[in-house]
């Protein structure tokens, strides 16, 4: 789920159709004001990434390895 701020917080919506565990690792990685990379682990030990560059992407998995 995403929030954002433009003079005024707008409401939460899903990024994307896939759904992650509560309490599952993320991270952001802003390589420029245009773009957002999010890297989260999901319930199967796999890392997927969304990005956003305007508006956001689907989910995809990176990789195969399983982390933990």
């Amino acid at each position: 789920m995403s929030a954002w701020w433009h003079g005024e917080w707008h409401d939460w919506f899903p990024i994307g159709t896939r759904t992650f565990p509560p309490g599952a690792p993320i991270a952001v990685q802003s390589r420029n004001d245009d773009q957002m990379d999010l890297f989260i682990v999901g319930g199967d030990g796999k890392v997927y990434s969304s990005w956003w560059n305007g508006e956001w992407h689907e989910w995809f998995q990176v990789g195969s390895r399983v982390i933990g």
